[in-house]
């Protein structure tokens, strides 16, 4: 495809995705279409390629009734294809931060020891903030964007939502004892065609008035 060719399908497809409420209840992803919409989500940018983020896929019935019950009874939360929390780790601790190095040094082949500056450097950048909740937070917004693009990119709907209590959230799915939190909430799957939200214009600014070129 030329390049114009790209743009004009990612502006069509842009404007064919939206937050789908009314999902079609038979028609499911396939695994493989899933795992590609999970691997974006790994695959985003992270502050020092930290990835302070847990990926929770919900496949059990009841405990999506669960997680819709602490969501204002969202029907899109049980009647989608798929399910995902995304988390965010709480701290960044130096032990997450050594785990992080060792993987690096693994997978480069450098050893531990030559990662010392890089991950003092790390450490003292989370010192500094205090609490790294609210920076893990940021990043995992990022992946969140990932996953949604990804989503749109192969035709799958997506309904991203915060409208729930994460902390019963976050007790439903065990998180608080691993040291993360439910940051977002996605439904994934394929649109029911007599969706109102679906007749609705799509609203956005002009460009004019939120890019600014300087």
């Amino acid at each position: 495809m030329s390049e114009q060719e790209i743009i004009k399908d990612m502006s069509q497809k842009l404007g064919w995705r939206y937050a789908t409420q009314d999902f079609d209840t038979e028609k499911k992803l396939s695994k493989e279409t899933l795992d590609a919409i999970l691997n974006a989500g790994i695959m985003a940018p992270s502050s020092f390629g930290l990835q302070p983020w847990k990926f929770v896929v919900v496949k059990d019935a009841e405990t999506r009734a669960k997680i819709r019950a602490a969501a204002w009874d969202q029907k899109k939360i049980t009647e989608s294809s798929d399910l995902l929390v995304l988390a965010s780790l709480k701290e960044a601790t130096p032990e997450y931060i050594d785990s992080y190095v060792k993987d690096v040094s693994e997978k480069r082949g450098v050893p531990v020891d030559a990662l010392k500056g890089y991950r003092d450097m790390m450490v003292g950048s989370a010192t500094a903030k205090g609490s790294t909740e609210e920076w893990n937070a940021r990043q995992t917004y990022i992946a969140t964007g990932f996953v949604l693009f990804a989503a749109m990119q192969l035709g799958v709907d997506a309904a991203p939502m915060e409208g729930f209590d994460p902390a019963k959230v976050d007790e439903i799915l065990g998180l608080a004892g691993d040291g993360y939190t439910s940051r977002v909430i996605v439904s994934l799957g394929y649109r029911n065609p007599n969706d109102e939200a679906l007749k609705r214009a799509k609203v956005r600014f002009d460009a004019d008035k939120v890019v600014k070129t300087v």
